[in-house]
């Protein structure tokens, strides 16, 4: 009868999750009448009804259960049918219900004692859900003295999971409140007794999802919905599932955000679910809207949400309605709509005293302005934001969470000289993404934007700035002047950036992050010559060579002029401004010889096309067949044409397009037999069809490719094949198909 005796040390009420789903089936049955003498029972009927999301009708039960316990002086059960009391009012988000009855409870509760320290983590949220964030933190200061929480190593836990998501977090101290919750959550994760770890994990998606972690997000997810799977625990999982519908939605990754959902509403029919799950799910469905380019839909929505948000007056809810809808909403066209929302959104994290929240708002503001083409209100928005940011060190609103507007807004700030120590931190810890708008800063008319430009460029060791680094050296400037000798001194130092070479099908080169244009080749002699170079990679190549290869009709003297000419060329595009008697990263040349120095991670399609091939044949005549297709596979989705397609006619270049030639060729042939062995005959297929592309006398694919088609059911292209085959062969040969297929074609024809 003792049915309160299963809550010990369970966290919100949980049960032994084996036990859960026939204990609720069992308590269910158990008629009114036997119950009503029971504290326990009549609390284990409520929990029943709970966990599978029927909320309705439970509050008598837990009344009577909480007077029986008093009067039988259970102080402990009399404290978890407080503290589930409490639970069930917040998810009903019946807060005054929690506030009011704390305030005629909380004197009956025994002190310095788990049962207190529950209920008062669900007071302190009632209050911030209330908007009453002062109240809030002196009853987390009451809790944080309580001795209680040293000797309880689960209540601990809670307490700093409870604290880092129902205070840190709504007030904006986002790092607290992701470290408070990991230290919680680390508990459960050493103790996989508690079976609680999947379900508190997930308090960690919801803090780094507000700090734009969304990344991390998946995995944590995934993880705990596989670990809550099976236990009958509605709530827990409508949880989960909504919190994956915000974070794919987020992302736009709208297969993912639908599948979430329609898990939702699945839970959702037969379940009362409360309305703070319910606005999110609607939050998530709007961003589809809006991402599926359903604009009216998407509007009407959004405004709802919104709307909704404010008359319920749950501060927050709103506040995180307006930042993921508005700028959408401007996105649209509804500007104005946009900038209202989001300044009454400042007006309210000013009166709490959510410093991140009329920071975000702010800069939602701010980017919208600079759309609008506003720039001195935008101006003023974005100085306000990066402020309050810089007071609270909220690297990561601009680095993470609204990334997408700082790589448009921190360059401009740069520019007009706005908390620049802060925004080029910012600017540091967004890296690559920006250093195309940092670049163009360096022509800027203010000196200070400029010199902090190549301070940027340096500290992001971006050595593809040099060439414009170069020009600064003689700025007017003294402070510019002396950041760039810096910077060009700093680069001299570091090793050249690796290289990226594409030479199967279309010639591409890659240096660092920059993609080499076609223009930016203003010679061909150098462009072959790069390639001559990367075929010999590993070699060194005499002066005598080159000419030979090149310009074997000019004399040796015109010749060799010819061949600096174009090596000067090929230096000045590999490394942009380097001086003429400079030292070239990649080109080296002693006594007579060349070299191209190709940096470690570096990457050589041709390269590593060859040596796919190569494990493949090895792992064949090994006897291991399947390593060995693995190796063939990829070598094959390597070659994307044939090797130096531009220089057809090069005589230096037929050799080894052959040979390459022939080594997919064979891939192909290895592939389409392995996969016809093994009857997938689609695959064996599609091989063959490549193999015919490179060689379309071959007779042994065009049978093979025939009898796929008929393993397939498909007589019919069968007979196309062999027809095809017939033609090609009469018309460039003069010859008739081989025995073979014209037997196979014969027993086709003839069925």
């Amino acid at each position: 009868m003792q049915f309160g005796g299963l809550f010990k040390n369970q966290e919100d009420g949980v049960v032994p999750f084996s036990l859960s789903g026939r204990l609720a089936r069992c308590l269910e049955q158990i008629p009114d009448d036997k119950a009503n003498s029971y504290a326990g029972l009549l609390f284990g009927k409520v929990w029943a009804r709970f966990s599978s999301g029927k909320c309705v009708d439970v509050a008598g039960y837990l009344d009577s259960a909480r007077a029986i316990a008093f009067d039988k002086d259970q102080k402990q059960l009399f404290g978890k049918i407080v503290y589930f009391t409490m639970m069930m009012l917040g998810q009903m988000e019946q807060f005054n219900k929690q506030i009011e009855l704390m305030g005629k409870i909380r004197a009956l509760l025994r002190p310095d004692s788990p049962e207190m320290a529950y209920n008062l983590m669900r007071y302190a949220s009632a209050l911030i859900s209330s908007n009453k964030p002062g109240e809030a933190e002196k009853v987390w200061k009451d809790i944080s003295a309580m001795s209680v929480l040293e000797k309880d190593e689960a209540l601990r836990a809670h307490y700093n999971i409870m604290k880092g998501l129902t205070y840190y977090y709504p007030v904006g101290k986002l790092e607290k409140s992701l470290k408070a919750v990991e230290r919680g959550v680390a508990y459960f994760k050493d103790d996989p007794q508690s079976n609680n770890f999947g379900l508190f994990s997930v308090y960690l998606t919801v803090v780094k999802e507000e700090m734009g972690l969304l990344n991390d997000n998946i995995s944590i997810i995934k993880q705990a919905i596989k670990e809550m799977e099976g236990r009958n625990d509605n709530a827990a999982m409508l949880s989960l599932w909504i919190r994956a519908a915000i974070n794919a939605a987020v992302t736009g990754d709208i297969g993912r955000a639908i599948e979430a959902i329609n898990n939702s509403e699945k839970i959702l029919v037969g379940t009362k679910a409360c309305s703070g799950k319910i606005h999110n799910l609607r939050i998530a469905k709007a961003l589809i809207l809006f991402h599926q380019n359903r604009k009216n839909e998407f509007s009407g929505a959004a405004h709802e949400i919104i709307n909704a948000s404010e008359r319920k007056d749950i501060w927050f809810d709103y506040y995180q309605a307006v930042c993921r809808l508005a700028p959408c909403l401007a996105s649209i066209g509804q500007t104005e709509a946009a900038l209202c929302v989001l300044k009454k959104s400042i007006v309210k994290s000013k009166e709490l005293g959510n410093i991140y929240a009329e920071a975000r708002s702010c800069f939602l503001i701010a980017s919208i302005l600079y759309d609008d083409g506003s720039v001195s209100e935008c101006r003023a928005y974005l100085e306000k934001s990066l402020t309050l940011s810089e007071s609270e060190k909220s690297v990561f609103l601009f680095v993470f969470k609204e990334r997408v507007h700082s790589l448009k807004l921190m360059p401009f700030a740069l520019g007009e000289n706005i908390r620049p120590n802060f925004v080029k931190q910012i600017l540091v810890n967004l890296g690559d993404d920006c250093v195309d708008k940092v670049m163009r800063l360096l022509s800027h008319g203010s000196p200070e934007a400029r010199e902090n430009a190549i301070s940027i460029l340096s500290d992001l060791q971006y050595k593809d700035a040099n060439h414009e680094l170069f020009k600064l050296l003689k700025d007017k400037a003294p402070n510019v002047r002396k950041e760039a000798i810096k910077a060009v001194n700093l680069f001299k130092s570091l090793p050249p950036a690796p290289i990226k070479v594409n030479m199967l099908g279309e010639f591409q080169l890659s240096i660092g992050k920059r993609l080499v244009k076609k223009s930016e080749w203003k010679r061909k002699a150098a462009k072959n010559i790069f390639k001559y170079f990367m075929f010999n990679h590993n070699k060194e190549i005499s002066k005598e060579k080159l000419i030979e290869t090149f310009y074997h009709d000019n004399d040796p003297y015109s010749g060799w002029k010819n061949v600096r000419q174009a090596i000067s060329d090929l230096r000045k595009m590999l490394e942009p401004g380097i001086p003429s008697k400079g030292e070239s990263a990649y080109i080296k040349y002693n006594n007579g010889f060349y070299n191209l120095f190709v940096p470690t991670g570096s990457y050589i399609d041709f390269v590593d096309f060859k040596n796919n091939y190569v494990k493949a044949s090895l792992f064949m005549r090994k006897g291991k067949q399947y390593s060995s297709i693995s190796f063939y596979n990829k070598a094959i989705a390597l070659y994307c044409g044939d090797l130096l397609e531009e220089n057809l006619y090069d005589d230096w270049t037929k050799t080894k397009r052959d040979e390459f030639r022939s080594m997919y060729i064979t891939s192909l042939k290895e592939v389409s037999m392995h996969y016809f062995d093994l009857q997938e005959f689609e695959l064996a297929s599609e091989n063959l069809i490549k193999l015919l592309d490179k060689n379309e006398f071959d007779e042994n694919a065009y049978l093979l490719l025939m009898k796929c088609h008929i393993g397939l059911g498909e007589r019919a292209e069968a007979v196309k094949v062999y027809k095809n085959c017939r033609l090609i062969l009469q018309k460039e040969m003069s010859i008739q198909p081989c025995p073979e297929l014209q037997k196979l074609y014969a027993a086709i024809t003839a069925c």
